[in-house]
């Protein structure tokens, strides 16, 4: 793919001479090269491309459809719909016994195991898809395929064995010509270095990468570029460098809608907002921050990370990635025929009861005043079940309710241990009542320990003590509500095991200090907290160990007369330095 949009398919689907299977191959390069600048423009076409394919009953075209269709989604983070394009691409493959289509499906459906951390999966595609290029003799796809076994081996940590084949795949991309492949394998390369620690080399290989993407127009992955250049000048203390590398690729990914990409860059910017010892601009070239300033910026850019988290969550577990259903679309249409049915005699039952609506019209307006005391009282039972019920009667009696700044909380965080890789062995139904058995204890224990439940986000759980009702007992109050959840969970570990079924561990964290705590949004009610003991609580949580409770110095000043605990020492926590952490090992 050249600099400039491809003209030249444009130009073929304009002729009118043009035959219907040379229109499906210039929409779906249209399609290809559009996906990495204009995702909206790359699915329309994809689209066209995939209905006049099948139209043809030409299996190829309609297989390198769903291909670029697959690609489109994968970029904008709905990877179970991805996978599904996917496989719908291998099943067609391996019909017409293509191995050249099948050798790129196998590929791209190896990412996205390697994307969900199913490293097996994803290499056994992988070297599946490298053992037909060889075959065939396809240098581009052999590349490709060495490159994606690197990068699975970089995500389990294993660098030289990355580079060895990164290696591999740039050399033979030098050998081909192949811009676009030396750009790709050297920012990956240039990724493997960051994370070792050689930041010259990293920023070396990743600067000449974002050079030839520049050249190639390739947006997806100049936004990637943008990300490692600047989260490798924050490495290096360059933080002014590196806030302007972000807030390109911030805006660049958004322009494009790469989720994941918007994720890391909020991300990256909140953490260095937050351990920034200089001023830095609020954006590409805009005025310098005071320190305050920017730690609200870092607040700021942690709840976008949270939110667009949520979102790529979401859009994940929409449905279970094991369980593919390919004839959904023959169901869709039978629903419709159906729904129509239904309608049509709707209309009937309709006209001829209208001829008795005079007699009822006093029964009605008699039951519908009832139902509407009912709904009432209904409505304010859900109100209470969704905010904290002094926040509630706040709200119902004012229309709105104040934020208020708390001195003084306990914030837990628990977090489930390899939930990814457990929950693609569930289907959805299960993997939806099994987080439901945990979160519905947990809820139970905040209850009873007069603990506030503030939300959950994914597998997270997060609550709070000490509001909306300031008490002196919330790191007691926390502390035993964590203690009974680490009870619950080994009792539950105990009776799956015995069943033979699959359960969760979990980690822990508790930090005590400030927040401001209140109602955000003006149709879902949610109560919220902010402040920096958030992101301390949520600090403790990551840096802790299975079946632990890891508590801050703060949460140990007030508990420790009560309970027994080890002292960790230092922990090196994201963002924060050196803390000091405890493990609560139990009642004196």
């Amino acid at each position: 793919m050249g600099k400039h949009f491809n003209l030249d398919s444009l130009h073929v689907l304009l002729r009118k001479d043009i035959d219907d299977t040379n229109k499906v191959i210039h929409l779906y390069n249209l399609s290809r090269e559009l996906s990495n600048r204009n995702t909206d423009s790359s699915i329309i076409l994809g689209n066209q491309s995939l209905q006049l394919a099948q139209k043809l009953n030409w299996k190829a075209g309609e297989a390198y459809s769903y291909i670029v269709l697959g690609w489109c989604d994968e970029l904008q983070g709905n990877l179970p719909e991805a996978l599904t394009k996917y496989f719908k691409a291998v099943h067609l493959a391996e019909n017409i016994h293509n191995k050249l289509i099948l050798s790129i499906a196998l590929g791209v459906t190896g990412d996205i195991y390697s994307e969900q951390g199913d490293y097996t999966k994803a290499m056994n595609y992988y070297f599946r898809s490298l053992k037909m290029d060889k075959e065939l003799n396809n240098k581009w796809g052999i590349a490709r395929n060495l490159g994606l076994i690197g990068s699975v081996y970089k995500k389990q940590q294993n660098y030289p064995a990355a580079l060895d084949y990164y290696f591999g795949a740039l050399r033979m991309c030098e050998e081909l010509g192949n811009i676009n492949g030396k750009a790709v394998w050297s920012s990956y390369i240039g990724s493997v270095y960051k994370q070792t620690g050689d930041f010259d080399k990293a920023l070396d290989y990743c600067l000449k990468s974002l050079k030839m993407f520049e050249d190639l127009g390739n947006k997806n992955h100049i936004a990637e570029d943008l990300y490692n250049i600047g989260s490798i000048y924050a490495s290096k203390g360059n933080y002014k460098e590196s806030s302007d590398y972000l807030y390109h690729s911030l805006a660049l990914s958004g322009k494009i809608g790469a989720l994941h990409h918007v994720q890391n860059s909020y991300e990256a910017l909140s953490s260095l907002y937050e351990k920034s010892t200089i001023p830095l601009p609020d954006s590409i070239g805009g005025k310098l921050l005071t320190t305050e300033q920017m730690r609200l910026k870092a607040l700021y850019y942690h709840k976008c990370y949270l939110n667009v988290r949520d979102k790529l969550f979401s859009n994940q577990k929409q449905k279970q990635i094991m369980n593919i259903e390919f004839g959904r679309k023959e169901d869709a249409i039978r629903f419709e025929q159906e729904k129509k049915d239904i309608n049509q005699q709707y209309i009937r039952n309709i006209i001829t009861a209208s001829l008795f609506t005079a007699l009822f019209f006093l029964v009605v307006v008699f039951r519908q005043r009832n139902k509407i005391s009912k709904e009432k009282s209904r409505s304010d039972e859900l109100l209470s079940n969704i905010l904290p019920t002094e926040v509630a009667e706040e709200l119902k009696e004012k229309g709105s309710a104040e934020a208020k700044q708390f001195d003084e909380v306990t914030v837990l965080f628990t977090d489930f241990m390899a939930f990814t890789q457990l929950s693609e062995k569930l289907s959805a139904k299960e993997l939806v009542t099994k987080i439901n058995d945990y979160f519905s204890a947990f809820d139970q224990i905040m209850k009873d320990h007069g603990v506030e439940k503030i939300k959950t986000i994914g597998d997270s759980y997060m609550a709070a003590g000490g509001i909306p009702i300031p008490n002196k007992t919330h790191a007691l109050d926390v502390v035993k509500a964590a203690l009974a959840i680490k009870h619950f969970m080994l009792e539950y570990m105990e009776k799956k095991k015995a069943a033979g079924e699959l359960f969760f561990e979990i980690r822990m964290g508790i930090h005590t200090g400030q927040v401001v705590a209140g109602i955000v949004g003006t149709k879902k009610f949610a109560y919220d907290i902010w402040g920096d003991t958030v992101n301390m609580a949520s600090r403790m949580e990551s840096n802790g160990e299975v079946g632990k409770v890891n508590i801050s110095t703060t949460t140990y000043e007030l508990i420790k007369h009560k309970y027994n605990c080890t002292y960790r020492g230092k922990i090196q926590a994201k963002g924060k330095g050196g803390i000091d952490m405890y493990f609560i090992d139990g009642e004196i």
